[in-house]
């Protein structure tokens, strides 16, 4: 190789490791919610930002393992330090034995905490924990993850000690083993997992395993036994977070000291049906050492990703630094854009979000000609509740609203309902539910 190539070949190397802090113009850093080590955050259904907290905090009164619950506005609503336990009051350190590991929000509104090896279940209106469960005695767990129907799936962080991940139902009993003890896919450090709502598809961040783990079960949660899909991304051993916003798009965590990120602690922002990144949320400042100047911190650095969340109009992210807290971004990018749209490939029907929904809900439906299509909601028992659409269509993509109303325009009940598209051939069916 000529010294020409070789300077060509090292120019183009060095503008790619800095190229992150430029590629994506979508978020600015706003303010700061939290300043303290953290390990997690969630958003629940009325807009309040909750946050795993690590480390001890004796500048506002907080424990080890704690919860802090933040207003949309970012002000202080409340704080858990004590958790009961057979009418007993406990300080939760005591009762979780040191820092949180991780926090999720599911489907119904339902927080899941995890605190070093217990797992505990809160009400997100009341603060009250609905219950707990230790998955195996002194091993720190993962962040737990659950479906639409409240089953649950939480691992363990340490392959060294065991590295199986189990199921319980929404009344934390153990339903089944979701991936075996020795699976050699798992064979690494975990922080963090992500479930489709349908509970089909799990997402296990591995420091070692360089990338994002998928498993599939066509069975999803309520039964059990994942199998190993395939691996995304190539992060080496900075791959540290994973989670699903408002829109399905499923975002990765990477810390500064990943192979490819030039020092830039990032999350990236993966569209799973082209598998490409399109949007990415990264640190105002590069990072060679964990001792991060807390002005850098102050003015959007972060170096180690543990948690990502956003608000419900997904104009808010909320980003967790091991070392420092939590961060406030803006969206500040083009929102409804009118862009080309381009002919499909193939006639499509995609998941509806929010699920669950109240008082609606929205979906899309793509076309790759002109077609005669209709598209219908069902209940339980298979009877047509509404019907959205029954005409013919021109090829492209179409986005559907439903306000939970049907054919009579009368409010439906609390419960599970399926919308079927039927298109020259082409039939699918999706499940979502409304709840009050």
């Amino acid at each position: 190789m000529n010294k020409k190539v070789i300077v060509l070949s090292l120019m183009v190397l060095l503008f790619s490791t800095v190229a992150f802090s430029q590629d994506f113009d979508n978020w600015k850093f706003n303010k700061i919610l939290y300043q303290s080590s953290a390990h997690g955050v969630g958003v629940t259904p009325d807009g309040c930002i909750w946050i795993n907290v690590y480390g001890r905090n004796d500048n506002i009164g907080l424990l080890a393992g704690s919860i802090l619950v933040l207003n949309p506005d970012g002000e202080q609503k409340a704080m858990v330090n004590i958790v009961t336990i057979d009418g007993e009051e406990i300080d939760i350190n005591v009762f979780a034995g040191s820092g949180g590991r991780g926090m999720s929000v599911g489907p119904d509104g339902r927080v899941y905490h995890s605190a070093n090896d217990v797992l505990m279940v809160f009400d997100y209106q009341t603060i009250k924990m609905l219950g707990w469960v230790r998955p195996v005695s002194s091993n720190p767990i993962t962040t737990a993850v659950a479906d639409e129907l409240g089953n649950i799936v939480v691992g363990f962080v340490s392959a060294g000690v065991t590295n199986g991940y189990v199921i319980y139902d929404k009344d934390l009993n153990f339903v089944n083993y979701a991936i075996m003890f020795g699976d050699p896919n798992l064979n690494t450090i975990a922080r963090d997992l992500a479930m489709t709502p349908d509970g089909t598809e799990l997402y296990i961040s591995c420091l070692s395993g360089s990338g994002i783990q998928k498993y599939y079960s066509s069975l999803g949660a309520s039964f059990g036994m994942y199998d190993f899909e395939k691996l995304i991304g190539n992060y080496g051993t900075g791959a540290q977070t994973v989670q699903f916003d408002p829109k399905g798009r499923l975002w990765i965590g990477c810390d500064y000291n990943n192979a490819t990120a030039g020092g830039y602690a990032r999350y990236d922002c993966w569209d799973l049906k082209t598998m490409t990144i399109v949007d990415r949320i990264v640190s105002t400042y590069p990072s060679s050492t964990e001792s991060f100047p807390l002005e850098n911190y102050l003015e959007g650095g972060f170096t180690m990703t543990r948690g990502l969340a956003f608000s419900k109009d997904m104009k808010k992210a909320y980003v967790v630094d091991f070392n420092r807290g939590v961060q406030e971004w803006d969206f500040v990018g083009t929102i409804n854009a009118e862009e080309p749209k381009a002919i499909p490939e193939g006639f499509a029907l995609s998941q509806n979000y929010p699920n669950p929904f109240n008082p609606s809900t929205n979906f899309s439906y793509s076309m790759p000609n002109k077609a005669d299509v209709r598209i219908a909601i069902y209940d339980l028992f298979g009877r047509e509740v509404r019907t959205l659409v029954n005409e013919t269509k021109d090829a492209g993509t179409y986005d559907i609203t439903w306000n939970g109303r049907d054919n009579s325009n009368k409010q439906v009940s609390t419960g599970v309902y399926f919308y079927n598209m039927q298109a020259a051939g082409f039939t699918k069916t999706m499940k979502m539910v409304l709840m009050k």
